[in-house]
């Protein structure tokens, strides 16, 4: 049931004995001063049965308690920690001196509570609220974006697993809801070891059996879709059926020549690298910063560190589709907004979008790397010309990453080129493997010695 703060103050209340030792115009101050005007127990009253099961801690100072979390960056256990200890934590909570807390699970649970529900983000949303009619967030404002990585809690599978997973659990789902037709499609399928667990028993250090295998599962799948055109489907397993045909088709394509499907080379877009979580997806933060999951989006203001905005997308979306839900006064008419992020957001397109909506945008350019290796292959016979024979290590990283891969540099045999310390020596000529070995100056002495040495 739902419980309910009460109103009467305590003899030993930390607000009345110690809330002068809380300096003014913190962040603790703040949620002080707004007490029951940032949140009611009323608001949070779907979350609870209302004439079944004990008393609730109150939800108002739950939510309190989430919001001091969240700035702190605490775990559940310091926060309660935090709590029972923190003069601060207790003057922004409203609570006595001698309050000693509660379970720290009771956070997961409320937690869990708010996610179930019809509104799952009334907390943010309720505190942006009072932000916006305190004058913390205001149109004449700046707005730091950027993002970072959720790494996702399911395995990433291959394309056997994928397909083996989508069949498992279409038939799963069939069973229950359609048993005839789930005992059809299984007398149709050339496998019979979809329920088990593992991979299937084959020799994979065979090419031709993992072939044989991919084949096999793909023929099964197209099988089961085939089967499955005719009949009337709940909304359940006609998504299955959906997630079937992606991940049957994402990765094969038809060997014209061996006519049989095999795996294709590079990786698809928008690849569904799981059956059991199918809105991750593979990103990069970086080029060489890989991941898979999702990706959070947040805008901030950068004088009170208040988060105005947050949206989780699949890894694989970019900062920029993003942006209009994270800066929502991009749709307003003289934003007088002033966004700061990272090269992600200051790309040519990226400044354009900023400009159609009259933001102001601060972000380092990326650089066009494209660019760099048609300057560089131009000026290559010039460059050589000038430095006999020498490249910088910065020029032959560019010069040699040709479109269609490394072309020949016109320098004879291997010449080393001299660059200042502790920077390495680079070779720029075609040596053999066990010679193509960067070198580097001996300490103390000059880079700048002979290409023979």
């Amino acid at each position: 049931m739902l419980g309910r703060t009460d109103p009467q103050l305590e003899l030993l209340d930390a607000g009345e004995v110690c809330g002068h030792l809380i300096r003014k115009g913190s962040f603790f101050s703040h949620v002080a001063e707004l007490g029951d005007r940032l949140f009611v127990d009323g608001d949070f009253a779907d979350l609870y049965d209302a004439k079944r099961g004990r008393y609730s801690v109150p939800p108002s100072l739950l939510a309190r308690i989430q919001l001091l979390q969240s700035f702190e960056g605490t775990s559940d256990r310091e926060t309660l920690e935090r709590v029972r200890c923190d003069l601060r934590w207790k003057v922004a909570l409203g609570l006595s001196l001698t309050d000693e807390g509660f379970d720290f699970t009771v956070l997961t649970y409320f937690r869990e509570r708010l996610r179930r529900s019809e509104r799952p983000r009334r907390v943010f949303e309720r505190f942006k609220e009072i932000a916006g009619e305190a004058g913390m967030l205001t149109k004449r404002q700046v707005r730091v974006v950027d993002s970072t990585p959720i790494l996702s809690a399911v395995q990433t599978q291959d394309t056997v697993s994928l397909i083996r997973g989508a069949v498992h659990r279409l038939l799963v789902t069939l069973e229950v809801e359609q048993p005839g037709l789930e005992q059809k499609i299984r007398a149709t399928l050339s496998r019979r070891d979809y329920d088990e667990i593992g991979k299937p028993l084959i020799d994979w250090d065979d090419q031709e059996a993992r072939m044989a295998l991919v084949d096999e599962l793909v023929l099964d799948a197209l099988t089961a879709l085939r089967t499955l055109e005719d009949y009337d489907l709940s909304a359940q397993a006609r998504t299955l059926v959906e997630l079937l045909a992606r991940v049957a088709g994402q990765d094969v394509e038809f060997d014209e020549e061996r006519q049989r499907h095999r795996i294709r080379r590079g990786v698809a877009r928008d690849r569904i690298i799981s059956t059991v979580d199918t809105e991750a997806r593979h990103g990069r933060k970086s080029k060489r910063a890989l991941f898979d999951g999702f990706k959070a989006h947040v805008a901030a203001e950068p004088e009170t560190e208040l988060i105005t905005e947050v949206q989780v997308a699949p890894a694989n979306v970019p900062e920029m589709a993003v942006v209009p839900a994270i800066v929502p006064e991009l749709g307003q008419d003289q934003p007088e907004v002033t966004v700061v992020g990272d090269a992600a957001y200051g790309s040519g397109p990226a400044r354009e979008t900023f400009a159609q909506a009259g933001v102001r945008v601060i972000a380092k350019a990326p650089p066009d790397s494209k660019q760099f290796r048609r300057l560089s292959q131009e000026r290559l016979p010039h460059r050589l010309g000038q430095r006999n024979g020498h490249l910088s290590g910065w020029e032959h990283r560019h010069a040699s990453q040709a479109p269609g891969g490394r072309y020949p540099l016109p320098v004879p045999r291997g010449h080393l080129c001299p660059v200042p310390a502790p920077r390495e020596l680079h070779l720029i000529a075609a040596w053999s493997n066990s010679e193509r070995r960067p070198t580097r100056a001996p300490p103390g002495r000059s880079p700048s010695f002979s290409a023979d040495r």
